[in-house]
């Protein structure tokens, strides 16, 4: 993804971030961490199994760390605006 924004000309700054042992699940709710770490989808009919990957310890990191991150830039960008 950060390769196709820098070949499209993206004007804006990427970081990207990867956290140690978080896996698909560090998008949600630090009080409500899934302690299922696989999942199933079905694709024309098929059933697929697959892992989220991670830890439950990473994910839980993860998201704290995510969302000081997006403070952080939040606050850049409002004492930027000034």
């Amino acid at each position: 993804m950060e390769e196709r924004l820098k070949v499209n000309n993206f004007s804006h700054d990427v970081e990207n971030v990867q956290f140690e042992n978080a896996g698909h699940l560090i998008s949600r709710n630090l009080d409500y961490i899934s302690k299922g770490r696989e999942g199933q989808m079905y694709i024309g009919g098929k059933a697929y199994k697959f892992e989220y990957g991670g830890t439950i310890e990473g994910d839980k990191a993860a998201i704290v760390q995510s969302w000081e991150k997006i403070k952080a830039f939040c606050r850049n960008l409002m004492l930027n605006k000034r």
